[in-house]
C-alpha cells in the first residue's frame, strides 16, 4: 500500500501510536514520582500515637465561665455568694471541675423543687 499524505498530516494509525506513547511516558513519570514519595514515607518513622486528652482538675475562672456558658463576672458572683466553690493556688483563683458538677446538680434540684 502506498500512503500519500499532505505535508504535516499523520496517518491515522500513527496518530494513535504517538498519542499512546506520549500518554505512556506521562504515566511512567507519574509512577516514578509516586514511587519516590512512597520511598520517603517508608523511610520515616511512624508518627507517635495520639496522646490521651487530659481533663483539667482545676479550671480558671474564664474556663469555668466557658463550661457554664456564662460570663466571667457571673462566675465571680457565684463564687462570692457561695454558690460555686473555688480554691486559691497561691494568688490564683481556681474552680475545681467537681465544683462545676455540684453547681449544675444543684440547679437541677432547684428546678425539680420549684
Amino acid at each position: 500500500m502506498d500512503y500519500r499524505f499532505a505535508a504535516g498530516h499523520t496517518p491515522p494509525h500513527m496518530a494513535d501510536h504517538r498519542t499512546l506513547t506520549a500518554r505512556a511516558r506521562r504515566l511512567a513519570d507519574e509512577v516514578g514520582e509516586l514511587a519516590a514519595e512512597l520511598a520517603c514515607l517508608v523511610d520515616q518513622p511512624p508518627p507517635p500515637p495520639p496522646r490521651p486528652s487530659v481533663v483539667p482538675v482545676l479550671l480558671t475562672v474564664v474556663e469555668a465561665a466557658r463550661v457554664l456558658r456564662v460570663g466571667r463576672s457571673t462566675v465571680y458572683h457565684l463564687i462570692a455568694v457561695g454558690e460555686l466553690r473555688s480554691v486559691k493556688v497561691g494568688s490564683l483563683r481556681r474552680v475545681p471541675a467537681a465544683a462545676l458538677d455540684a453547681y449544675v446538680s444543684g440547679l437541677d434540684n432547684d428546678q425539680v423543687a420549684g
